[in-house]
């Protein structure tokens, strides 16, 4: 059976509604090895302490799944407009965080969308990153 967890925004599937992923030492709740996918969009930025989160979602991925995270990068509008936002990113911040012993980059871009309003185009209002990342793992 496809296992997967996916986050989007506030909306949550595989997980409870109430799970924090700012505990200090939360657990995701899934066995080692268990899932294929794990989407992640547009939720990270909020998360206190992301080797925590990278690190449990390598544990809980199996060796042929994959991490899919969207955030906004930084300095666009949409990189600061949720009051819970603990951090930013840019080009650089992925190279920071990815532990290349765990974790190869399949994908990394980043997109702009032109976002119409009642006054004007503003340009380049959302830019987002787009990582896919599949866990490094030994063959048992």
């Amino acid at each position: 059976m496809l296992k997967g967890l996916i986050i989007k925004g506030d909306k949550r599937k595989g997980i409870p509604d109430d799970f924090n992923f700012n505990k200090d030492n939360y657990k995701l709740p899934f066995e080692d090895n268990e899932l294929i996918v794990f989407y992640c969009h547009n939720y990270l930025h909020r998360v206190k302490n992301i080797n925590l989160f990278l690190n449990e979602a390598w544990r809980a991925l199996k060796q042929e799944g994959f991490l899919d995270i969207v955030v906004p990068l930084a300095p666009a509008r949409n990189a600061f407009d949720h009051p819970e936002t603990a951090r930013y990113f840019t080009t650089a911040t992925w190279e920071i965080l990815i532990d290349k012993n765990k974790w190869k980059i399949l994908n990394l871009d980043h997109n702009s969308k032109i976002i119409e309003t009642d006054m004007y185009i503003q340009e380049n209002f959302l830019q987002e990153f787009h990582i896919k990342l599949r866990p490094i793992k030994e063959e048992k």
